[in-house]
């Protein structure tokens, strides 16, 4: 689960991605603001390809 939120919420922040990722058994592997940045697009990349890399 990667969710995007908006920390103007506070609390609330990605919160539906903590909600949905405990609904459905899967880690929440990043959370980021609105939009995000090129920095979240290249944490959410190498995220994703050590996660894969994990469950083979």
């Amino acid at each position: 689960m990667i969710a995007a939120g908006n920390t103007n919420f506070g609390d609330a922040y990605g919160l539906a991605g903590d909600i949905i990722a405990k609904k459905c058994h899967v880690p929440l592997l990043y959370r980021f603001e609105l939009f995000g940045t090129d920095d979240d697009v290249a944490n959410v990349r190498k995220g994703v390809e050590e996660f894969w890399k994990r469950l083979t």
